[in-house]
């Protein structure tokens, strides 16, 4: 599974992934930012993602206690990679720092499946799950699972 490259505009918040060719990489008048990656130990780090299997969903929750979700500190981005589909969902403060995602919508005939606040981007292949979650003070971070 190859690295993603992720990029987040600081005026509005919004999210490209795998921009092909530099496209889309202007928002706002500016240009959207490439973040960098941050990885650590998820019994030790609450930006961690960790993955919660239960009842045929994927549950990717941020920080085994959970993360802060005030104004001034929360997680606005979660996406779950798997099958060579990413599927993320945008978080405003006082959610939870958790999103849900059903398996089926990573098969190849869904690949333009989405639920609410989900959007999709295609690329990669294996069976690896990868989880990114993206903080609005400490950046974005990555677990494998």
């Amino acid at each position: 599974m190859r690295d993603r490259m992720i990029f987040r505009c600081d005026a509005c918040g919004d999210y490209v992934v795998d921009s092909a060719d530099g496209a889309y990489l202007d928002c706002c008048g500016r240009s959207r930012v490439k973040l960098a990656v941050h990885a650590g130990d998820a019994s030790l780090e609450m930006h961690v993602p960790v993955l919660e299997r239960k009842e045929g969903k994927l549950t990717v929750r941020v920080g085994k206690a959970g993360h802060p979700m005030s104004r001034e500190h929360f997680i606005d981005w979660i996406g779950l990679e798997m099958d060579g589909m990413l599927l993320s969902v945008t978080l405003k403060p006082g959610d939870a720092p958790a999103a849900t995602f059903d398996p089926a919508a990573f098969s190849r005939e869904n690949s333009t499946a989405r639920s609410s606040g989900e959007t999709a981007e295609t690329p990669s292949a294996s069976g690896k799950i990868r989880l990114y979650a993206h903080c609005t003070l400490h950046g974005l971070w990555k677990a494998e699972a």
